[in-house]
């Protein structure tokens, strides 16, 4: 521990004199006997060593060139914000790595490319004290009340603000496993979207452009849910899961079942099968409850402005508390689009506010 302290001490200290504006970032893999790792390097060395003990990303080659079994995975994301331009880092590792036992290990840096430093989230976040007042109000209102009851839940309050990711819809805010783990083994993470946290990221939040109604449609007639990464109507129930994981046991629908996955930016969504299964059965539907699709946003828009931007539905159907029941949705209505081969249905509750989207075949 104190080797390592020491290292990363130095890498620090060469990171903090790291000349501004010639950070570049990319990701390379190494193949070992138990598994294969892709991690992220910087041209610089001086930087590659501080992300190098930072990230643990050394921990992990010796273990891979051991022959440890082990992969791990290495994830960039660039932005800009209010003129800065960042790189939110995040390196996890997972396999035995624990005395021969299954874990996962998530560690993550956030870089100002523009000083060639690393930086706290206030940098992006702003108040400390207002974000983790807000953190903690939405983990205890959206998260705790639908966590899987067998899950161990009694520490996600504080939410951790020490190992955080930035991606494209979202924040990651990622625990320690001792504190919040998954059946899988693998440590704990809640992913929230931008625009849940609209007052303080208003701006990394996609917005409605002229566009919106064409990207939707496009990806929906390719067979996924805008919005949704990862996940298309191609792949088969197994691979799905083997891919995501699964909290529960699937719920039955009116026509099928509904699976919910581990990731956490899956968080919400719904994998919809026809009922009974079989283990190569490709996936009928993908529904989100917490989608932006480009700035169509549930819980927040209105059934007005989604038909004004995509457009009169083909049809409509109202839905009583017994169908919503049936279908595990809100009380409300449904608008049905043609989107090619398949079908884009947007939910609204009984306020005319979207509740959820699916496309489906």
């Amino acid at each position: 521990m104190r080797t390592k302290m020491i290292a990363l001490l130095i890498a620090l200290m060469m990171l903090l004199a790291f000349p501004a504006g010639a950070v570049t970032i990319t990701n390379q893999t190494e193949q070992g006997t138990g598994g294969t790792i892709t991690y992220i390097v910087a041209t610089d060395e001086n930087i590659d060593a501080f992300l190098r003990a930072r990230l643990d990303m050394d921990d992990a080659l010796i273990l891979l060139r051991s022959g440890a079994e082990i992969t791990g995975t290495g994830d960039v994301y660039t932005f800009e914000k209010d003129g800065v331009s960042y790189a939110s880092l995040r390196f996890t590792q997972q396999g035995k790595i624990r005395f021969g036992r299954y874990g996962q290990v998530v560690s993550t840096v956030l870089l100002d490319l523009t000083e060639g430093s690393e930086v706290n989230i206030s940098a992006v976040m702003g108040d400390m004290d207002a974000l983790q007042s807000a953190l903690d109000l939405y983990v205890e209102e959206k998260v705790l009340p639908h966590i899987n009851t067998y899950l161990d839940a009694s520490e996600l309050l504080p939410v951790p603000l020490d190992n955080v990711y930035f991606a494209k819809d979202g924040l990651t805010i990622h625990y320690p496993a001792d504190r919040f783990s998954f059946f899988s083994g693998n440590s704990g993470a809640v992913e929230i979207k931008y625009y849940e946290l609209a007052d303080m990221l208003a701006d990394m939040d996609a917005q409605i452009t002229p566009d919106t109604a064409q990207q939707v449609f496009a990806l929906a007639a390719q067979g996924a849910l805008p919005g949704v990464s990862d996940v298309w109507l191609d792949m088969t129930l197994s691979g799905a899961l083997a891919m995501h994981g699964t909290l529960t046991d699937p719920d039955y629908i009116a026509d099928g079942e509904i699976y919910e996955v581990e990731e956490p930016a899956l968080r919400g969504v719904q994998l919809i099968v026809p009922r009974d299964a079989q283990e190569g059965e490709k996936l009928q539907g993908i529904r989100s409850m917490r989608v932006n699709m480009f700035g169509l946003k549930t819980g927040v828009t209105m059934r007005d402005e989604c038909i004004q931007i995509l457009g009169k539905a083909a049809a409509s159907v109202n839905l009583d508390a017994s169908a919503a029941e049936s279908y595990r949705v809100a009380e409300g209505a449904v608008d049905l689009y043609p989107a090619g081969a398949y079908t884009l249905k947007m939910y609204y509750d009984m306020n005319d506010v979207l509740f959820a989207a699916e496309v489906s075949r």
